[in-house]
């Protein structure tokens, strides 16, 4: 998660993926990911008749897991889709 962008949310949008904790990381070493707690690292928000899927974590690099291509993929299929009326 080296410089990419943590979200706080407004109203209208759903966080998709968060930091729960102050300190997320599994394995391996990380410096200030206390400052990580409570944000977002994926969210969407209904924008017109569309939708918005904000990713700030790297989803496209080709050093990250398998499973992020997963949030790429399906954001993309998404894409097309039309937001309820409210």
């Amino acid at each position: 998660f080296d410089k990419n962008q943590p979200f706080t949310l407004g109203a209208g949008a759903t966080s998709i993926a968060w930091f729960d904790s102050a300190t997320p990381l599994r394995s391996g070493w990380a410096v200030g990911q206390d400052k990580l707690k409570g944000t977002v690292a994926i969210a969407d928000a209904d924008l017109g008749r569309g939708k918005l899927f904000a990713m700030g974590t790297e989803v496209t690099q080709r050093a990250q897991p398998y499973a992020t291509f997963k949030l790429l993929f399906n954001g993309i299929l998404y894409g097309p889709a039309v937001a309820a009326e409210r």
